[in-house]
């Protein structure tokens, strides 16, 4: 064999040879970006290498390398503070003092009542349950529950629902828990109800009347708003103790708490009440008596805005001042009694009575009268002079 033969096999070996320590090499570095590699010659980590913890979709998430999307995320994202039992989050595990279990009436409540026959549907067809009568106590799985409060937006928009029966036991009802059961003619409130929701009875269309029990202490915003066929409404006084340092019962009657009651011809305002609030009888078309109580002392915006049947109305001592709107629109109105404390009238709240209530000028009632359009109401004054002035009245709602 000749030299050169002899040194092109050695060529071709050596270049073999080469090749296999090359690739030997790549394959124990790991090849994560070319070049060495991160790595020193001696195999270990160079100091500018990135360590990965074995999580490739999110290489530098250490605090959660189970959870790529979001390191910090709970087991629950939808909300993070929300307890193991989302649809009664505040039901108790031990019994209260009467040896029961207390609940509220909710989805699973009502699951349970008709797998026990006391209902006639479970909350997956609540479209369909045309009455319910709410039992005060039930056993199931061996544990005895008592019903004391029914949880929000239960019942919202089962227009099937004609009639509702609350045992005595519930305290509470939550907002919306009725709202547009169009077809809900009769309610029994039960006598130990303290609290009744926003919006509980919201456009409850074929509502005819409503008896409050004595123990109500709130009712929420818009709770009766657009009932439209309630003709009768009954507030009670309340189980006031003069020795108690606050007052019980019912101490406000909510924005809009009546609204678009059309059908409503009177009511009695119960004697514990302090607090009109803005558009609580606005377009109540059809309300013609009304008895303020001499506690009250705040009247709010449009609190009986367009309540075209609205005759007379006597305004407390307590009052001081009537704002914009409250009585705007009322143009059945024939007699208005107000007292010497209300010193603030403001623009509007008489139906275009604000040419007079635009000045800061003492204004006698001949005067007010006088600037009063032909089809607004001849105002009965007491005193004889009344000061009416656009002045500035924080206290105002």
């Amino acid at each position: 064999m000749s030299i050169n033969k002899l040194y092109k096999k050695l060529h071709f070996f050596a270049l073999i040879f080469t090749l296999l320590i090359f690739t030997v090499f790549t394959s124990a570095c790991g090849d994560k970006g070319g070049g060495n590699c991160g790595m020193s010659y001696y195999g270990v980590p160079s100091p500018t290498q990135t360590v990965y913890p074995d999580n490739p979709v999110n290489p530098v998430n250490p605090v959660n390398p189970d959870n790529p999307v979001n390191p910090v995320e709970p087991d629950n994202p939808v909300n993070p503070d929300e307890p193991d039992n989302p649809v009664n989050p505040d039901e108790p595990d031990e019994p209260a003092d009467d040896g029961t279990i207390h609940v509220a009436l909710s989805d699973r409540t009502l699951d349970h009542l008709f797998e026990l026959g006391l209902v006639d549907c479970d909350s997956h067809n609540k479209s369909s349950l045309s009455k319910i009568n709410i039992p005060e106590t039930y056993t199931y799985d061996g544990n005895e529950y008592k019903i004391t409060s029914i949880v929000g937006n239960l019942f919202f928009q089962c227009y099937s629902l004609s009639s509702v029966t609350i045992p005595d036991s519930v305290t509470s009802i939550g907002s919306t828990a009725f709202r547009e059961c169009t077809s809900l003619s009769s309610i029994t409130f039960p006598k130990n109800l303290t609290t009744i929701g926003e919006e509980a009875f919201r456009g409850c269309s074929s509502l005819m009347s409503i008896t409050i029990p004595e123990n109500i202490i709130n009712i929420g915003k818009s709770a009766f708003m657009n009932c439209t066929s309630l003709q009768s409404v009954t507030l009670p006084n309340g189980p006031t103790k003069k020795s108690d340092p606050q007052p019980i019962g019912l101490t406000k009657i909510n924005e809009s708490l009546f609204s678009g009651c059309n059908s409503l011809t009177s009511i009695n305002i119960p004697e514990t009440v302090t607090t009109i609030e803005p558009t609580a009888f606005n377009a109540c078309y059809s309300l013609a008596n009304i008895t303020l109580p001499d506690s009250l002392t705040s009247i709010g915006q449009g609190a009986f805005q367009a309540c075209y049947s609205l005759t007379s109305m006597t305004i407390p001592d307590g009052v001081t001042a009537l704002p914009y709107y409250s009585f705007y629109n009322c143009t059945a109105l024939t007699t208005l009694i107000i007292p010497d404390s209300t010193l603030c009238v403001f623009p509007s709240a008489f139906f275009a009575a604000s040419a007079v209530v635009n000045t800061s000028n003492p204004c006698s009632s001949a005067l007010f009268q006088d600037l009063l359009p032909s089809y607004s109401p001849m105002i009965t004054w007491h005193p004889d002079s009344l000061r009416l002035s656009a002045c500035a009245c924080p206290w105002l709602p």
